[in-house]
């Protein structure tokens, strides 16, 4: 029984860091997209939205 639900919990963990992931990359789109939106150059809004993401900001 400790390993079934030891391998549940492990998925739980799994399932949780996919959304995350998922909810990181959307929101990653949509600044890039703000930022293409107020005329900055879509190479150059990727490059500033990682910048950002990097520094924590």
């Amino acid at each position: 029984m400790v390993k079934v639900t030891g391998l549940e919990t492990l998925a739980e963990i799994i399932e949780s860091n996919n959304r995350i992931e998922k909810a990181e990359r959307e929101i990653k789109k949509m600044r890039i997209a703000e930022l293409v939106a107020e005329g900055v150059d879509k190479e150059n809004a990727k490059v500033m939205v990682q910048s950002f993401i990097d520094c924590g900001l």
